[in-house]
């Protein structure tokens, strides 16, 4: 601005020494249009400038925002990726725990379909089957006595010992026991013969020919044997009883499923 103000003054005078003074006015005219034009624009450039500065801050503001947000949204993704890992881990120990159990059933089931079968095989069959063949049957029968079945029928496995009447498991399973007794007359004429298990009265045949005929009395009963477990008959209740022979009378046992 001075260095303007300074033109124009050598100006002036140079007009003033050679054209007068009119053309000085005209030149102080002229000064005065260029400050107002000068100080327009001064004005323009400070609007100019603090619309820049606004802009400035609100770009600053909007990329502080922008950063904020992009902070949170990564944070949040960070989140969800740990959430997701936590639940793929999830996923895949509960599908190993279903894979286990599928491969337990499947054991299992293939076990309890082996030994729920019936079992046909020589090697795994047990069954017997004792009669008592004597046309005298068996007289005088006593409480608390083993009622026997000498005549062995049959006896796959091993296990009934046809000297004692007793039959011993050699593995262990179910079992289906069944005895039946037919009484002979006599002046007593009850008989009640139990299918005892270790010594211990599981199920029981009863006959009562006093004043009538012969008589027939059957039980069948399942149990549950471990190996080694015994079981017989016995005579429980009302003391000297007498059977019939000639088979009527018998004892048997098999294997349903091995345990």
């Amino acid at each position: 601005m001075r260095i303007l103000t300074a033109l124009v003054i050598c100006s002036i005078w140079r007009i003033s020494t050679t054209n007068g003074t009119n053309q000085i006015s005209q030149l102080l005219s002229r000064v005065e249009n260029v400050e107002n034009a000068v100080r327009k624009r001064n004005v323009v450039i400070e609007e100019q400038e603090n619309r820049i500065r606004r802009l400035q801050l609100e770009l600053q503001k909007e990329r502080t925002q922008r950063l904020d947000t992009q902070a949170k949204l990564e944070n949040r993704i960070n989140q969800l990726t740990q959430r997701n890992d936590k639940l793929e881990r999830c996923i895949d120990d509960q599908d190993g725990h279903i894979e286990r159990l599928i491969n337990q059933y499947q054991s299992q089931y293939a076990d309890r379909e082996k030994r729920k079968r019936f079992l046909t095989n020589g090697l795994e069959t047990t069954a017997f089957h004792a009669t008592l063949d004597h046309y005298t049957g068996l007289q005088h029968v006593r409480v608390g006595s083993t009622i026997p079945f000498p005549d062995v029928k049959l006896n796959i496995g091993g296990g009934y010992q046809n000297t004692s009447s007793v039959f011993v498991a050699p593995q262990a399973g179910v079992y289906v026991f069944s005895t039946s007794i037919m009484s002979f007359w006599n002046p007593n004429g009850e008989l009640h013969a139990g299918i005892m298990k270790n010594g211990v009265y599981q199920a029981g045949a009863y006959v009562n020919d006093i004043g009538g005929p012969p008589e027939q009395g059957s039980v069948t009963i399942s149990m549950l044997l471990g190996v080694g477990d015994r079981v017989w008959v016995q005579h429980v209740v009302h003391d000297d009883g007498t059977l019939y022979g000639d088979g009527l009378s018998s004892f048997m046992g098999c294997l349903i499923f091995t345990a």
